[in-house]
């Protein structure tokens, strides 16, 4: 069948909040229990790179600056890539300029739900992913322990999908498609 889902008011967004927000909760917890200071939605703005930081994390004893990106879905491959790339570009920089942390060590990790999804998706661009973000789990978690010289990778964050938001991603109101949507053009999505 080919259609538009339809979701009523904002849920989707509340839902992909919610996941998000599950995701940011358990890498909290885990470099929190690793000894990490951090703060999570950072924003900044510098000479038009702008954005947020979902977890910026910092090691003192090793002088390391971790800088995380948590995606639920990725729409865009390419997007994704290059908004991670400014972030490490341009955050250890404004960090050493507000005089808070002084980063020797920087990494940059994208932090995915470990779904077969995602796994595919990572793997159909192997070589893409693998120019920008080389390191993956079993690095990154052992970087996190002892951080020793810069990483770059993606961190398939396992547990995530039991209970909370990422179940409820199927549990929520159904999808109607109207009959006509099966035979020829798309319908489009109510307003």
């Amino acid at each position: 069948m080919s259609g538009w889902p339809y979701w009523r008011g904002a849920k989707l967004d509340r839902l992909i909040d919610r996941r998000h927000a599950l995701i940011q909760n358990e890498v909290t917890r885990l470099l929190l229990s690793l000894g990490w200071d951090l703060g999570t939605e950072k924003s900044f703005n510098h000479f038009g790179d702008r954005g947020s930081v979902d977890v910026l994390a910092w090691r003192a004893n090793a002088g390391a600056l971790l800088i995380v990106e948590i995606k639920t879905e990725i729409a865009s491959l390419e997007e994704t890539l290059r908004v991670l790339d400014m972030k490490a570009r341009v955050v250890p920089g404004l960090v050493r300029r507000a005089g808070e942390w002084r980063p020797r060590v920087v990494g940059a990790v994208l932090v995915l739900p470990d779904a077969t999804a995602h796994r595919d998706l990572v793997a159909r661009h192997s070589a893409t992913v693998g120019a920008s973000l080389p390191a993956r789990t079993l690095a990154i978690r052992s970087w996190l322990a002892e951080p020793a010289g810069p990483i770059r990778g993606i961190w398939f964050l396992g547990g995530t999908r039991a209970g909370g938001a990422m179940r409820n991603l199927k549990s929520g109101r159904r999808v109607r498609v109207p009959r006509s949507a099966g035979r020829g053009a798309p319908t489009r999505p109510r307003p």
